[in-house]
């Protein structure tokens, strides 16, 4: 995962474990325009759960941003 991230340069990564779960945090990304989002699950109707999800997740944050209630200056 190294390559990758120097390949994209990124200034910050960083991986957390809680319990079973790992999160992996980057930032200070030269040029954030994208995201690739890999999702793992044991069959076709659990991967479109997570896919429902994370597009439900992304339109709350999209909203949000839209509407000036992110708490960001």
């Amino acid at each position: 995962m190294h390559v990758h991230l120097e390949v994209a340069h990124v200034a910050n990564s960083m991986l957390c474990v809680q319990g079973e779960e790992k999160y992996t945090f980057i930032e200070e990304c030269k040029n954030p325009l994208s995201v690739t989002i890999l999702m793992k699950g044991p069959n076709k109707h659990t991967l479109t759960q997570i896919k429902d999800a994370i597009h439900d997740g992304l339109r709350a944050v999209k909203n949000a941003i839209e509407d000036g209630e992110h708490g960001f200056k």
